[in-house]
């Protein structure tokens, strides 16, 4: 179950943000620059702009355990999702 989600940048911004590639298990506390998208069911369980949690992982590794895809996650070793460069490196 995730819980407290929260929005660092806004959507209407976040895509104006440089982004670096994360190895998706090591990225908690970081600004995600892209979705996870679960197929089925096809509803983001991470928005572009939102703080990765221990929550999030925890249920992408969920998903993945079950067969489901996930788009957003490059399936390369541990995985790799874009997350936003540091504001100070913008």
């Amino acid at each position: 179950k995730i819980t407290d989600r929260k929005t660092e940048i806004s959507l209407n911004e976040v895509f104006s943000y440089e982004t670096k590639e994360c190895e998706f298990d090591l990225s908690i506390g970081e600004i995600s620059g892209e979705y996870i998208i679960p197929y089925p069911p096809g509803i983001p369980i991470l928005l572009p702009g939102e703080i990765i949690t221990q929550d999030i992982v925890q249920a992408a590794k969920s998903y993945k355990k079950a067969g489901i895809n996930l788009n957003g996650i490059k399936d390369s070793g541990r995985g790799k999702i874009k997350c936003v460069k540091s504001v100070s490196e913008n």
